[in-house]
C-alpha cells in the first residue's frame, strides 16, 4: 500500500525539476488521490443511504457531480504525466470549483460545497507560486464560496436574519485566511531559501575540497615519479655494495651521480 501511495504521489515528478516543483507536484497528486476516495466513499454513502431520502432528479445530478469529479481527478494524473502540471492545477482548482458551485446552487443544502470552496482557498497557496495567479484565483474561490452560501440562506428562510452583514463577514474570514496564509508561505519560502544556500554553500566547499584533493594527488604523483629513478639507482648500487659486486671506490664515484638526484 505504501509503495503505491509512493508511486501515485510521485507521477510527473522527475529529478531535473526543482525541488518546489516536486513538491508542488507530489501534494496535487496527494490531494487529487484522498479527494477521490472520498469522492468514492460519498458515493456508496449515497448509494446505500442518502438516496433513499432523494427524488430521482436528486440522485441523477448527484451521481454525474461524482462521475465529473472523478474524470477531473483523473485528468490532473494524466496531465502531470505529460508534463502539463500549471494546466492542471487550473483545472483541478476552476473546475472543482465551478462543478461544486453548481452543484451548491442545485440543492441549496448548507455545508454540501462551502467547506471545499474555503479549503480550495487555502489549497491555491499551496500548489501555485506566482502571486499574479494566486491573488485572482484566491478570490474566485472566495466569489463562489459567497455565491454558494447567499443562494443556501435563500433556500431556507428559518435563517433568513443570518444573511444580515453576510458579505462583511465572508470578507473578513476570507482576509484572516488569505494573511494566514500569505506569512505561513513567506515563511516557508525563507526557510526554502535557506536551505537552499546552505546547499549551495555545502556544494562549494565540497568543490574546493575536490580540487584540493586533486592538487595534493598530482602533487604526490610528481614527487613520486620523480624519486622513483634515484631511489631505485640508490637501491641498485647499495645491492651491488652489499653482495660485494663493487668496492668502496666504485660505490663513491656511483654516489657521486646519486647525489646530484
Amino acid at each position: 500500500m505504501l509503495e503505491l501511495w509512493n508511486r501515485v504521489s510521485n507521477i510527473g515528478v522527475y529529478s531535473e525539476l526543482p525541488f518546489s516543483d516536486r513538491s508542488r507536484i507530489r501534494i496535487s497528486n496527494q490531494v487529487t488521490v484522498i479527494a477521490s476516495i472520498l469522492t468514492l466513499l460519498y458515493f456508496f454513502l449515497d448509494l446505500l443511504v442518502l438516496n433513499k431520502h432523494k427524488n430521482p432528479e436528486q440522485i441523477l445530478w448527484s451521481n454525474l457531480f461524482h462521475a465529473v469529479s472523478l474524470i477531473i481527478y483523473g485528468a490532473l494524473f494524466l496531465f502531470n504525466r505529460i508534463g502539463w502540471y500549471v494546466l492542471g492545477r487550473y483545472l483541478l482548482l476552476f473546475s472543482m470549483t465551478i462543478v461544486v458551485t453548481i452543484n451548491s446552487l442545485k440543492f441549496g443544502e448548507p455545508f454540501r460545497t462551502e467547506l471545499y470552496l474555503f479549503s480550495g482557498a487555502a489549497f491555491v497557496f499551496v500548489v501555485f507560486k506566482d502571486w499574479r495567479v494566486i491573488l485572482p484565483v484566491f478570490l474566485f474561490e472566495a466569489g463562489c464560496y459567497l455565491v454558494s452560501v447567499i443562494n443556501i440562506m435563500n433556500h431556507h428562510p428559518e435563517v433568513a436574519q443570518l444573511n444580515v452583514g453576510l458579505i462583511v463577514r465572508v470578507i473578513i474570514s476570507f482576509t484572516i485566511l488569505y494573511i494566514i496564509l500569505y506569512f505561513l508561505r513567506r515563511e516557508t519560502n525563507r526557510y526554502q531559501e535557506m536551505i537552499e544556500e546552505s546547499n549551495s554553500q555545502i556544494s562549494a566547499e565540497r568543490n574546493e575540497m575536490e580540487k584540493l584533493n586533486f592538487t595534493k594527488d598530482k602533487i604526490f604523483s610528481i614527487i613520486s615519479h620523480d624519486l622513483r629513478s634515484p631511489i631505485g639507482s640508490l637501491k641498485a648500487v647499495l645491492s651491488l655494495l652489499k653482495d660485494e659486486h663493487i668496492g668502496i671506490d666504485e660505490f663513491k664515484k656511483a654516489t657521486a651521480g646519486l647525489e646530484k638526484q
